[in-house]
């Protein structure tokens, strides 16, 4: 059996001797309004919560790895060193978009030497901290395959090398970018409910 929905001028099927508009009608749309309120807070709390969280983690996370190595860089001069050897030198290349979605080439140096400390072998990687891609070709000249060098070892791990110790200014880009968004998320975070506090 089809149940008919009441007009909003007739008698409201609650017996209450209201006209439709007046009771029952009123108290769905109540509720329609209450569902519509609930989900634009959820919706705003989103974006005045979830955003500046992002911008706080991925902040924190760029600064905290990036004071990290700035802070090796800064520590490596006093590092220990041992003699190691090249075994592996070349220059990879890769494609980039910029920000026109332009393609681009980019090159990257891969050095990779072995050195050894207390009769264990070990494997490293890093020339030097902030190296920048635009090196890629005169640190390959500089460390061909079978060149005796000088390797840089943390002394708390030595699984931690260096060729070419000490800070260079790049090295605080990241670190420098990472605190930046941190800094941005938390105002955000702070600002973010008074604006839309405002609009309201």
């Amino acid at each position: 059996m089809r149940v008919l929905k009441p007009n909003r001028n007739d008698n409201c099927p609650c017996n209450s001797g209201k006209k439709y508009k007046k009771c029952c009608f009123i108290s769905k749309d109540m509720k329609y309004r209450r569902l519509s309120s609930s989900k634009s807070k959820k919706n705003s709390m989103i974006v005045i919560r979830g955003l500046p969280s992002i911008f706080i983690i991925v902040g924190f996370l760029a600064f905290f790895f990036g004071a990290r190595g700035a802070y090796r860089a800064y520590d490596s001069v006093n590092w220990l060193y041992v003699q190691g050897v090249v075994t592996s030198s070349s220059v990879h290349e890769y494609e980039y978009d910029d920000s026109d979605g332009y393609d681009h080439e980019g090159y990257r140096a891969k050095v990779f030497y072995s050195y050894s400390l207390n009769e264990i072998s070990y494997i490293g990687n890093r020339v030097a901290y902030g190296a920048l891609d635009s090196e890629a070709y005169s640190i390959v000249h500089r460390y061909p395959v079978g060149k005796n060098i000088n390797v840089y070892i943390k002394p708390s791990d030595p699984n931690v090398s260096v060729l070419e110790p000490g800070l260079r200014a790049n090295v605080f880009v990241f670190p420098g970018i990472g605190l930046l968004f941190f800094t941005l998320g938390c105002l955000s975070w702070v600002f973010f409910p008074r604006a839309f506090a405002t609009k309201k």
